[in-house]
């Protein structure tokens, strides 16, 4: 059976869109509910709800509404958002040419991972990072967003793990981030448990709305382990990758957003893996100098 928005999203967007139609003019809650056809009834729970996430605001005086100012800082992510990803464009199409794989591209909200752009030709795992598709950004998650970052930030994602890490799992992931700092790529590899994780993600992109999904997404996450984000390679050995990552640094030295090469099933030596890598890195480098970017130390 297809899938449906949910009507009280819908009913938040007729109010904003109202709202936004009325210019600087604040309206009443009588004016907006007959605007948008809802019940007075309705249209107060609506209007709460977005004035307790500060998308709207009531006139302490007239009590009417306007649009608020949480508005402003998510109106400034879409327009930079919608910009890395017309500029990582042209360059992911290119890599995807030379590399023969899918590339995506992610930035951070908070405390999730978005997928805002993809190109490339059809992979195992494509169908499980539609644009607008969101991870949590947790370990092993993330590795080429939060390797040069500080380390209370570090120290963050840690614990932001699905389940309390053991020391040893927490010095793992140190190494990992180590390794990705000096390589200037992340690489994950693929398993059961990343199959099975990937199917998750998938049914969360299919049910959105569904806690269930999400729980066994997250569940999935748990049982990842420290082997799908290594820290070291064996020269010669050949390992079976999910994915290779690199950074694109945005005015401040921080990461903006992240490409990522789709490799699911793709079979590389350590040597290999260094040339994919290298190649990714030198990509997202070019994309980091067209947006006035400066890469990390």
């Amino acid at each position: 059976m297809p899938i449906k928005p949910a009507p009280a999203a819908l009913r938040a967007m007729d109010v904003l869109e109202c709202l936004a139609a009325s210019g600087s003019r604040a309206s009443t809650m009588s004016e907006i509910a007959r605007r948008t056809g809802q019940s007075k009834a309705t249209c107060h729970s609506v209007l709460l709800a977005l004035a307790k996430g500060g998308y709207v605001r009531r006139d302490p005086s007239s009590l009417a509404y306007s649009l608020g100012p949480g508005l402003i800082s998510l109106g400034a992510l879409a327009s930079s958002n919608l910009r890395l990803s017309e500029v990582a464009r042209h360059g992911m199409e290119e890599l995807s040419q030379s590399l023969g794989v899918t590339t995506a591209a992610a930035i951070a909200s908070g405390s999730h991972l978005v997928v805002i752009a993809g190109v490339g030709p059809p992979q195992p795992f494509e169908s499980s990072l539609p644009v607008g598709q969101r991870v949590p950004f947790a370990p092993p998650l993330g590795a080429a967003f939060i390797a040069w970052s500080p380390e209370p930030d570090i120290e963050e994602w840690l614990d932001r793990a699905p389940r309390p890490l053991s020391d040893r799992e927490r010095r793992h992931f140190r190494d990992a981030l180590a390794a990705v700092r000096e390589h200037g790529y992340s690489v994950t590899l693929d398993d059961p448990a990343g199959r099975r994780f990937a199917e998750a993600v998938e049914q969360v992109a299919i049910n959105p709305e569904s806690p269930e999904a999400r729980a066994r997404r997250d569940q999935m996450i748990s049982n990842l382990g420290t082997s799908y984000l290594p820290a070291t390679f064996e020269e010669g050995r050949t390992y079976r990758l999910t994915q290779i990552s690199a950074p694109v640094f945005g005015h401040d030295g921080t990461v903006a957003m992240v490409v990522l090469g789709i490799a699911v099933g793709l079979e590389l030596t350590a040597e290999q893996i260094a040339v994919y890598g290298t190649r990714l890195r030198a990509a997202t480098d070019r994309l980091t100098e067209s947006i006035s970017g400066s890469a990390a130390g």
